[in-house]
């Protein structure tokens, strides 16, 4: 970075008179963060956090620009203005375009402070900083591992115990259980959840660093008199933990958990007395100690950590899949009466369908009663750690595959319900907001209606407004994750992050950026064009008025939608309507002359339409979709 004027009085930011700030360019990497590279201040005596870095770690978001996240929070954008449109405005002299420079330099400034009062950014910070004892500025710029180390040695100092280093190990080991998900529309289900089952399973088998036998010291320890053991036998090998003096490791666990407790019990009491901030503050801390104990489990099975232990790792997955396994068999056994199968099971839950219930509120109320009455039955078999709630129940839901399902969720038969989805569209940020709303709209359909034919008529509204050319840009805009390097360069993010670099060099995204573009058509494309040669930067393609491939953003969306439709056998009529929208999407892109399309944009609204949704039935997510599909006469 080059600094024009060295000697400025601006580098003096440190409560240290003499000491003058450094810029300093530091790479952090971690597996749950991934790699970045960052350019700080070194200021002794005042604490600096980078908002960016925090948003980035605790919100998926599609874009982490200052106009995206501050729109996703405040509902207010700011101006778009780039580097070197501000100096040229600046240069200038205009008096109108300096002042649009200044109120967009004083918005950079302003939305930080308003998103970080309005998340409760600091209260977040400072309780997760008490519980992890860990400081401040740490927390941005250290990963995980950091502070459970931090919570050892603080921890280990109090009560006694050495900290030393382990042997390097590079064997991995079997990870969790994901059962085989039996696909299918099911009318009713119950979802049976362990409580902090790792953390329970390191407690309740006393597993540590310090009770784990070693198989040097097997002969002078693994047998004393007055003490008792757990034998492990898991992928990795046998694991000998004793049992008589509790380890540092579930010691932490406990103290974590009952400090959660009593945060959420002052956090209620807060609540009812009507103390927002301080509700705030116990609710940021519950969390914090939420966060901290499920981490203990991860640190241990870290292969790159300081303290990766596969003996304890691997012994605390191999008795979870035991109890996922045990919990599918008692079930399956013991509720023979109710029809109880369980469909699906994920690390720590499972999914139960009771076939011999009614489909009717009453069949509902008693697939409840049955979950309490299995989570009560498996609790008591397993031990006083080891507890198995009732989470919730859904009605209906469509299950697709391993990590995948989409469901109408109640955490009780009073609730009113509400959309439950994992390893969808729906909640993956790969796809552009056209295809989210959309998806989401059909699942409304779907789910609250239970109308099929009505949820294809949506879909098809949906597609014939992109060949009107009625969806807003923004909505077609796509976003990757920009990694340091890649083995195959060849892919959209990374070549438009280079033409970014390359059009406004300094200006361009950096590893950890997620880079936003479009897909355009070009006059010398053609459909079997890999994606990375049809991508293009929003913004250029924006100003440019770029005609968009919309046979591209058909066929992607069409991926996603087979397999949602999957379960209900209609592939065939699935066929048809895509193939009916395909075909005008190349008569557009191929059959229009260069003015047209060039005009694609001009009618198109610079945002989306925000109508309240109709009072008839459930409210699907946007009002005009509802008004288009009532409107429009579809083939399918």
């Amino acid at each position: 970075m080059l600094i024009l004027n060295p000697k400025s009085s601006f580098f003096f930011l440190s409560r240290l008179i003499q000491h003058r700030s450094e810029l300093e360019e530091k790479e952090f990497s971690s597996k749950a963060y991934g790699s970045s590279t960052t350019s700080r201040f070194d200021i002794p005596g005042r604490i600096d956090m980078d908002l960016y870095t925090y948003v980035k770690r605790e919100y998926k978001l599609k874009s982490y620009k200052l106009n995206s996240v501050a729109q996703h929070f405040l509902g207010q954008g700011k101006g778009d203005l780039t580097i070197p449109e501000m100096i040229a405005y600046v240069q200038s002299k205009d008096t109108a375009k300096m002042r649009e420079v200044v109120e967009y330099c004083l918005q950079d400034t302003e939305l930080p402070i308003r998103i970080w009062e309005n998340q409760c950014i600091l209260e977040s910070i400072v309780e997760m900083s008490r519980v992890t004892y860990v400081f401040l500025s740490d927390l941005f710029a250290r990963g995980q591992m950091f502070k459970v180390v931090s919570q050892l040695y603080i921890n280990g100092r109090e009560r006694g115990f050495a900290l030393t280093h382990l042997p390097n190990i590079n064997q991995s080991y079997k990870g969790a259980t994901v059962l085989d998900m039996k696909s299918g529309v099911y009318r009713m289900l119950v979802v049976l959840d362990f409580a902090s089952l790792y953390p329970s399973i390191l407690k309740a088998k006393n597993m540590c660093y310090s009770t784990l036998v070693q198989e040097t010291d097997m002969e002078r320890y693994g047998q004393l008199e007055g003490y008792e053991y757990y034998d492990a036998e898991t992928d990795w090998g046998k694991s000998k933990f004793q049992q008589t003096l509790k380890g540092l490791l579930p010691i932490m666990i406990d103290s974590l958990l009952e400090r959660r407790t009593a945060a959420k019990r002052m956090m209620k009491q807060a609540q009812a007395e009507g103390n927002t901030a301080l509700a705030n503050i116990y609710n940021a801390r519950q969390l914090a100690l939420k966060i901290s104990c499920n981490s203990i489990y991860g640190f241990t099975g870290a292969q790159q950590g300081t303290y990766y232990c596969p003996q304890i790792a691997s012994a605390v997955t191999t008795h979870g899949r035991f109890l996922i396994e045990s919990t599918k068999q008692i079930i399956e056994t013991d509720f023979t009466q109710l029809g109880a199968e369980v469909i699906y099971g994920d690390t720590d839950s499972v999914m139960v369908n009771f076939t011999k219930l009614p489909d009717t509120h009453e069949g509902f109320l008693q697939t409840f009663a049955a979950g309490e009455a299995i989570s009560n039955l498996i609790s008591s078999r397993f031990g006083q750690c080891i507890k198995l709630e009732m989470e919730k129940g859904f009605r209906p839901a469509i299950m697709l595959a391993k990590k995948r399902y989409a469901a109408l969720a109640f955490e009780s038969h009073t609730d009113k319900g509400k959309i439950d989805a994992k390893g969808i569209a729906l909640v993956r940020r790969d796809f552009c907001n056209f295809q989210q709303h959309t998806y989401g709209a059909v699942l409304d359909v779907l789910l609250y209606r239970q109308d099929l034919d009505q949820a294809l008529r949506v879909m098809g509204a949906q597609l014939q407004l992109l060949i009107d050319k009625k969806i807003a840009f923004d909505d077609l805009i796509l976003s990757r994750k920009l990694a340091k390097e890649y083995k195959n360069e060849n892919n959209a993010q990374n070549v438009v992050a280079k033409k970014v670099e390359q059009r406004t060099p300094g200006g361009g995204p950096l590893p950890g950026d997620r880079v936003e573009f479009v897909m355009v058509a070009l006059a010398w494309s053609n459909e079997k064009d890999p994606m990375y040669k049809r991508a293009e930067d929003a913004n250029y393609a924006r100003k440019r008025e770029l005609p968009l491939d919309l046979k591209y953003y058909i066929d992607s969306f069409k991926n996603s939608m087979m397999t949602l439709f999957e379960p209900f056998k209609i592939d065939q009529r699935l066929d048809e309507l895509f193939a009916h929208f395909t075909a005008q999407a190349k008569k557009i892109v191929h059959g229009s002359s260069s003015a047209s399309v060039l005009k694609y944009f001009q009618k198109v609204p610079a945002k989306r339409p925000n109508q309240e949704a109709k009072e008839s039935g459930p409210p699907l997510r946007n009002s005009a979709i509802q008004d288009t599909f009532v409107q429009s006469a579809l083939i399918y």
